[in-house]
């Protein structure tokens, strides 16, 4: 629990009880609690103070918690990561930056929560800026304290399409929470306090309650706030609205919501609210899926194979992907799982081809293979086209003295060559030599012209080399390597 300086007292503001319709969603006037927050607050500390420090801890979700510690106003939290909500930090990207491995800000945005007396959502960000940067990988390391330098509420606004959030700092206690509730949904309350649910989520989405009591056995998982996490709350939003009755709280159709109401994983509701928007499939069909314990894995594989057209026309529907799938199980031995992989892995490829997929053959593993080795390519040949152009280029700083010659990349065939022979990464390097931001050159002797010893990075001006290296991206030590690679830089400023 935090404590705050007993030698300084604050002027809390009262908080007016209004009459107001539940109804009555056109009246959005900033309450005056709200508009008095900030007012005559010329720091932080004296912000929190109004607030209440007791009333943060409660409304911080433990995801981070806000403390005046011997005048310092610092912030803590458990995990690094827990801090605050990355969502919050994403607000804010150019205050970010990396450093020595360490996540740095000194400037984040803090989203405060009010409920209103018709238990209406407020919020407003509180952009809050640090004395020094603060590393959340070394969070318990001796740089404490982190004091606020600068800060400064946004404007308060009625959120008009309330959704389930768990990123609210929300600046009331339990107590008062609790009453909006009881004033607005006297029988929610009382269901609330039997069932220990979090005041919060009973206000965030008083559908939980209905769905609770309908069976769902997911909408348990939602009473404990500071329990939730941000995927699952994303799902939530998407699966479902606030509404009195399952058919309109739920925004999927009818059976998806039937067959899934014993189903704990939002996840897995996730995918067939994907599969039944997609219109390819019926009851009967997810009821099957779901008797044979499809996985997330299977039923995203099933989503994109179903997905998948040739010439305009589905590749596959229901029934013929299941005869599909039986089929590779008895004759190929590809159970659920690699089928999903290696048949939305062709279908895809097939599609870049432009080309007619062949699932009427006795091996998807060798119709995968092809297609694959035909993509490959196809790759090839376009990186030769586009790398042409700057290939010729390149023999402006061929160079051959002595018994070493240096010359520019031929081709895309030379470049994977290249890269063969060395063991390095430079055939990742097509794409550069065709947009002209990076020259490849290769050092060899003359005596032997086919055989790769040092492999060299140049920047398009023949003026600087960025790296050189020999095979396996060893350095190069030879001194006469070493001299002719000077002398050739030389010869490059020469012929500019």
């Amino acid at each position: 629990m935090f404590s705050f300086g007993e030698e300084q007292q604050y002027d809390i503001p009262v908080r007016q009880v209004t009459t107001c319709s539940k109804t009555d969603t056109k009246l959005s006037t900033v309450p005056e609690y709200l508009n008095n927050l900030s007012k005559d607050c010329f720091s932080l500390e004296e912000l929190l103070g109004k607030i209440n420090a007791d009333t943060v801890y409660f409304g911080r979700n433990k995801r981070g918690q806000i403390a005046n510690v011997n005048g310092n106003v610092i912030f803590a939290g458990g995990m690094a990561s827990r801090i605050l909500p990355n969502a919050l930090l994403r607000s804010v990207p150019n205050a970010l930056a990396q450093g020595e491995g360490y996540l740095e800000f000194d400037t984040f945005v803090v989203t405060l929560g009010y409920f209103d007396d018709c238990a209406r959502l407020w919020n407003a960000k509180l952009n809050i800026v640090l004395d020094k940067k603060m590393k959340l990988s070394s969070f318990y390391s001796s740089t404490y304290p982190y004091n606020c330098t600068e800060f400064s509420l946004g404007k308060w606004s009625m959120v008009k399409k309330q959704k389930f959030t768990i990123y609210h700092y929300f600046i009331q206690s339990k107590e008062e929470l609790t009453g909006i509730l009881e004033k607005n949904a006297p029988y929610t309350a009382k269901w609330a306090a039997e069932k220990g649910a979090d005041v919060r989520c009973m206000l965030l989405a008083p559908q939980i309650e209905i769905l609770s009591k309908a069976g769902y056995l997911f909408a348990d998982s939602f009473i404990e706030y500071d329990s939730i996490s941000e995927e699952n709350c994303v799902i939530f939003n998407r699966l479902c609205q606030q509404g009195t009755k399952p058919k309109d709280i739920f925004k999927t159709s009818k059976m998806v919501y039937s067959i899934l109401k014993g189903e704990l994983d939002l996840e897995i509701w996730d995918c067939y609210r994907k599969l039944a928007k997609l219109g390819k499939i019926d009851a009967d069909h997810i009821q099957q899926a779901y008797d044979q314990n499809f996985k997330k894995a299977d039923l995203e594989g099933l989503n994109s194979i179903l997905s998948k057209q040739y010439d305009g026309k589905p590749v596959f529907t229901w029934n013929s992907l299941m005869q599909y799938l039986v089929r590779l199980d008895t004759f190929e031995a590809i159970e659920k799982k690699e089928a999903f992989m290696l048949l939305n892995d062709y279908l895809s490829m097939c599609n870049q081809l432009k080309m007619q997929p062949r699932i009427n053959g006795d091996s998807l593993k060798r119709e995968h293979d092809i297609a694959a080795r035909n993509c490959r390519n196809r790759k090839n040949k376009i990186m030769a086209e586009r790398m042409q152009n700057n290939c010729e280029k390149m023999k402006k700083y061929d160079y051959t003295e002595g018994v070493y010659f240096v010359r520019g990349i031929r081709s895309h065939d030379d470049l994977l060559d290249e890269a063969n022979q060395q063991h390095n990464c430079v055939a990742a390097y097509g794409s550069r030599i065709a947009n002209g931001s990076s020259y490849i050159y290769v050092l060899r002797e003359v005596a032997k012209p086919d055989k790769s010893l040092i492999t060299i990075e140049l920047s398009p001006d023949g003026r600087n080399i960025r790296q050189k290296y020999l095979a396996y991206n060893q350095p190069v030590r030879n001194r006469s390597q070493s001299e002719f690679i000077d002398r050739w830089m030389k010869h490059n400023r020469l012929v500019g």
